[in-house]
């Protein structure tokens, strides 16, 4: 081993280092030969050391997510012959990752259990990320001095080592999600831009262009791996085909042609699927970037999510010391000349950055630490392996502090650092609450999950679809329903409570003929792979259903959670018509067949021939923009464009939004309801409505409403007198609604008319009570035919919806 003292070091540190690097190296040389390789297996195995802690800490950890079911529907739907989609009838891409899913399907049409395809898969290609990293990194320090001894040459794995100690890596490494995939191809594709920019001059004459462009196809699948890796794949074609036409230059060649094959190579399969995409799902995106706002912003959110990540792990430091190896990386091959290795050193850590903030901007996700791992990975890969000892004394002094201040933060972090199990700011321990939940270390399965509530509920409605077929079997989805009774499943008011309340219906609608049920729920995976593709399962959040993904935020709330499709959207797109129907589904109903609603259930719903295919691949950039209102009135009067009603209310700001409309003909007549203990709020309001040829029949049935907030102790009534209506409120309140009256005017074409009368309070309310008292009265000739306002556990605001008596509860808001 050679140490040359330069003659400007005349220090004791640096006279000491060098003898004892010559001594060190004759005791190698006398050494035999198999005890000499005694120091090359040590090192080998100290960089293979990250790898194998990281595969055993995922093998420990191995389990499947709630999520990653929702792929697997999907795959076993493309093998059944259903199509890559997650309902029969509706082409809706419900996974993130193209690539997955072509992958598990392969996989299991080898014959492999999709539950132990996607979590050994995902662990194999998670370790083999790590792997094409530390080649990738070795390469680097043995081309950075390659003239240096064994000695000299000695790397470790620093940005493996800070990476593979992370647990959340660890949880995700499996969990059926594409992880596995992503950190994969990021190793990979480093692996390969290092090796390319980093071949003899010679190798860029046009021998060698099939293997560029072999790189350039596996460098352009970002996209197809998930769609923000896009940006990787962006940065590492540049630095590629940068290199290339300096190679074809430098080689006297033409470079033109060669970039051109090199672009067709990187963006044939991309731009394959993209047109695909368009095609056949009449989408730009997932439909899983649809249901989570993947282009809006919520820096506040963001900012706690990496707070949540960075901070629980203390990365600060590693993280620092990383980007001083990296830093020193790059320009240890800018002084060497080799400005196309140090542009391929710099490019994945830059996009790793560009990626962090772009997740932040977002708001992150509620799975703790999922979407900062690609990030904190590629921001890595550049110190994967650093050489222990540099150029210099003072650097090599340097090099070994900061290494062993991020060797002892390794240990700190794998053993010690967890997150809590309770949600933080909406973001929670995913792996550790559904191990909780299942009573299971390891649930990989759908039978590991048999104590989970979401199997328990699943199995519960599978055997309520069995029941209404011959021999209680559900079909496979091959064929037509048969004889079983097909029906919709209304069965959670909290997500509107229709009139009439019916929690099973006839099925009909958009409902594919193959379908036996229908019915919604907030958490469709493991439901999903469960009932099997003869129940279509609406997702209420919006991951796998294209409303319910353009719904608009009205509210922000935790991270891929925000949307709920309410129960009349339901109603309206799997039952047929009825004449007493709840007025929110008709007005869904109407809104669905208007405008951009109709031209987005046509383009996912009808059959897909050539003409129609052409037609969403030119739909697809109008419907990515469409975002729907919650609120059918709202949807039907923006898509059908029919006139706004009056819509008022008075009180707080506290619980959530209410609005409820009459049947369509008829209109508000009285206002029941409770108040709390003490007298002083209303807990409760039930609106009652009536049809004005019944109004002077003192027997005629009121059509009750649903209860608004939470029923309370005291009951009271008020209503107009026979032969009025209302048309309006008057209410004492303040952050709550103490007091509720009517006012009350004669239909129209009664003889006697005027101003409206005041109906009673609510009786038993306190008199006095604290808060200001407001009249919300409709305009002149309008009648109201609903109520609107906030509640919760009591009743913040009220008011009401009016409409002109020409067309009650008709037409559009």
């Amino acid at each position: 081993m050679a140490c040359e003292l330069p003659s400007e070091s005349r220090g004791f540190l640096a006279r000491v280092r060098c003898r004892a690097i010559r001594l060190l190296g004759d005791v190698l040389r006398r050494l035999p030969p198999w005890r000499r390789a005694v120091p090359a297996a040590v090192l080998a195995l100290a960089a293979l050391a990250p790898i194998v802690v990281f595969a055993v800490a995922a093998w420990e950890r191995r389990w499947m997510n709630e999520d990653g079911f929702i792929n697997l529907r999907v795959v076993r739907n493309l093998l059944d012959g259903h199509g890559p989609v997650f309902n029969l009838g509706e082409r809706v891409e419900a996974g993130t990752s193209p690539l997955w899913i072509v992958l598990l399907s392969l996989l299991g049409a080898l014959g492999a259990r999709l539950e132990y395809a996607a979590v050994y898969a995902g662990m194999a290609l998670a370790a083999a990320g790590l792997t094409f990293a530390l080649a990738a990194g070795l390469a680097v320090v043995r081309r950075d001095d390659p003239e240096a001894g064994a000695l000299r040459r000695a790397a470790v794995p620093i940005g493996l080592g800070v990476f593979a100690v992370l647990p959340p890596a660890w949880d995700f490494a499996s969990s059926g999600l594409e992880t596995g995939l992503t950190l994969a191809w990021l190793g990979g594709s480093f692996l390969v831009l290092i090796r390319l920019v980093s071949a003899p001059a010679a190798s860029g004459g046009t021998a060698r262009l099939r293997a560029w462009c072999s790189a350039a196809v596996l460098l352009g699948l970002g996209p197809l791996v998930r769609p923000e890796l896009a940006l990787y794949g962006v940065g590492f074609l540049v630095v590629l085909g940068v290199d290339f036409v300096r190679r074809r230059r430098a080689a006297g060649l033409r470079p033109l042609r060669g970039v051109l094959v090199l672009a067709l190579c990187a963006a044939a399969l991309p731009v394959a699927y993209q047109v695909f995409r368009m095609g056949y799902y009449a989408a730009l995106t997932p439909n899983t970037a649809l249901a989570k706002e993947a282009f809006g912003s919520r820096w506040d959110q963001g900012v706690l999510y990496a707070r949540n990540f960075f901070g629980l792990y203390e990365l600060a430091l590693p993280l620092a010391i990383l980007a001083a190896f990296s830093i020193d990386a790059v320009r240890a091959a800018w002084s060497r000349g080799a400005r196309m290795s140090a542009a391929a050193l710099a490019a994945p850590a830059i996009c790793g950055l560009l990626h962090a903030v772009y997740v932040v901007r977002l708001g992150g996700d509620y799975m703790h630490g999922r979407m900062f791992l690609a990030p904190v990975f590629a921001f890595a890969l550049p110190a994967a392996v650093v050489p222990l000892l540099g150029r210099g004394a003072q650097s090599n002094a340097q090099r070994i502090f900061l290494v062993a201040v991020v060797a002892a933060w390794m240990p700190i972090c794998g053993l010690f650092f967890r997150v809590d199990r309770e949600n933080q700011w909406g973001i929670g321990d995913e792996r550790g609450w559904y191990v909780r939940e299942s009573k299971e270390a390891h649930p990989v399965t759908l039978e590991d999950y048999r104590a989970f509530g979401f199997h328990r509920d699943a199995a519960w409605l599978r055997g309520i679809a069995a029941r209404g077929c011959p021999g209680g079997t559900l079909p496979d989805g091959s064929g037509g329903a048969g004889r079983c009774e097909r029906t919709l499943r209304v069965d959670d008011a909290g997500y509107g409570n229709l009139h009439p309340w019916q929690e099973v219906r006839p099925l009909g609608g958009a409902a594919d003929p193959r379908v036996v049920m229908a019915v919604a729920r907030g958490a469709v995976g493991m439901a999903g792979y469960l009932l099997g593709p003869a129940v279509h399962l609406v997702d209420r959040v919006g991951l796998t259903d294209p409303i319910a993904a353009r719904l608009e935020i009205d509210h922000r709330g935790r991270p891929g959670h925000e949307k709920s499709l309410p129960n009349a959207w339901l109603a309206a797109r799997f039952t047929e018509a009825a004449q007493d129907e709840d007025a929110g589904v008709s007005a869904a109903r109407r809104a669905l067949s208007c405008g951009p609603a109709a031209d987005l259930d046509a383009a996912i719903r009808e059959p897909l021939t050539a003409g129609r295919f052409l037609r969403n691949i030119g739909a697809a950039w109008r419907l990515q923009r469409l975002r729907i209102p919650a609120d059918p009135f709202e949807a039907e009067r923006r898509f059908c464009g029919s006139p706004a009603r009056y819509v008022r209310s008075a009180g707080g700001q506290g619980g959530g939004p209410f609005r409820w409309h009459c049947p369509d003909g008829t209109h508000l007549a009285a206002l029941a309801g409770t108040l709390s203990a003490d007298g002083g709020n209303v807990s409760d309001l039930v609106p009652e409505c009536r049809a004005p040829a019944e109004e002077a029949a003192s027997s005629a049935k009121a059509i009750r409403g649903p209860s608004v907030g939470r029923r309370g102790a005291q009951e009271f009534r008020v209503e107009c007198p026979a032969g009025e209506a209302v048309t309006g409120v008057h209410v004492v309140a303040s952050r709550f609604v103490h007091d509720v009256g009517l006012l009350c005017s004669p239909l129209p074409g009664a003889a006697t008319v005027g101003a409206p009368s005041r109906v009673g309070r609510a009786q038993g309310a306190v008199v006095g009570a604290v808060g200001t008292e407001f009249e919300i009265a409709c305009p002149a000739g309008a009648l109201a035919i609903g109520i609107a306002g906030r509640c919760g556990t009591l009743v913040d605001a009220v008011g009401v919806v009016c409409e002109p008596p020409a067309t009650p509860g008709g037409g559009a808001q």
